[in-house]
């Protein structure tokens, strides 16, 4: 820390997470938010919500070894070309993520991310990794009647695709999306595969 921290006797519990924020009002129900922009690096690094603690520390002068962890959900969208789908994939598509709340309310002593109940819900731009990858980070909700998921616009087409879905804390999502030269062909495979996010 920029100060000096002095332990007192007897044990301790260390708590840290990332990013870094200067103010901290609540420590059960701290706010976060996602970014609703991570087609940068900046972007989707700072949705990226990490928790790590250490505990019953005994005083020392060595550093307190933590291993973080993802707390929040990834997603990862592959466009895959259909049957009736001709030349490559475009490398200029735009891929979103619809209908989730950008919001979070976290309990900093544990690092249980939960979407906040009182906010709305917002449109997500994901990164591209590589042509036909895409990666967002979301809150941990579930969305359980179908509405619209994702929307892919390549060139002057758009892809619209419902879905029903549950983003669980700590894991990666793959959406496969199919894509034909018509849009009401397109094709959307959900939970493709659930691993954990390391």
């Amino acid at each position: 820390s920029k100060r000096k921290v002095y332990w007192n006797t007897g044990k301790h519990n260390v708590y840290a997470f990332y990013p870094y924020s200067k103010k901290v009002n609540d420590v059960v129900d701290y706010s976060f938010s996602v970014q609703t922009d991570q087609s940068t690096d900046w972007g989707y690094m700072h949705s990226d919500f990490l928790f790590a603690s250490a505990l019953d520390v005994a005083a020392s002068s060595e550093p307190v070894a933590m291993q973080f962890a993802h707390m929040l959900s990834n997603v990862v969208v592959m466009l895959e070309k259909g049957e009736n789908y001709e030349g490559d994939l475009p490398n200029d598509a735009e891929v979103y993520i619809l209908s989730t709340v950008p919001q979070a309310v976290i309990d900093l002593s544990t690092g249980d991310a939960a979407k906040d109940n009182y906010a709305g819900t917002e449109t997500i731009r994901c990164k591209k990794i590589s042509n036909g990858e895409y990666r967002a980070v979301v809150v941990p909700q579930s969305l359980t009647s179908r509405r619209p998921l994702v929307e892919v616009i390549a060139g002057n087409v758009a892809y619209l695709m419902e879905g029903k879905i549950s983003f669980r804390p700590g894991y990666r999502h793959t959406i496969k999306v199919e894509l034909n030269q018509n849009p009401e062909q397109v094709k959307i495979e959900i939970g493709g595969s659930i691993e954990g996010w390391n």
